[in-house]
């Protein structure tokens, strides 16, 4: 995993916004019983949740690995002669 696949999915998170947008239109232009759109959105909790969840563990991964590096590089600066 690369900062690159982090971000791409960090921003595929934003897509909530999308799909609460879709509720409303879908909610005005048919009529949906009120356990439809807590269906709805009992399944958007759960796709977000896991989404998130993810995303909290590629962060962590990240940062752990910078962390390693840059601790490397301080041990390699340190090696160099004076």
């Amino acid at each position: 995993m690369t900062i690159f696949d982090f971000e791409q999915d960090m921003m595929e998170c934003w897509n909530i916004i999308q799909d609460i947008h879709r509720l409303r239109v879908q909610k005005d232009n048919v009529t949906m019983s009120e356990d439809d759109i807590d269906n709805y959105l009992l399944g958007l909790e759960t796709i977000y949740e896991v989404k998130f969840q993810q995303l909290q563990t590629q962060f962590e991964k990240l940062a752990k690995d910078y962390h390693t590096m840059r601790q490397e590089i301080v041990n390699l600066v340190n090696k160099l002669p004076a």
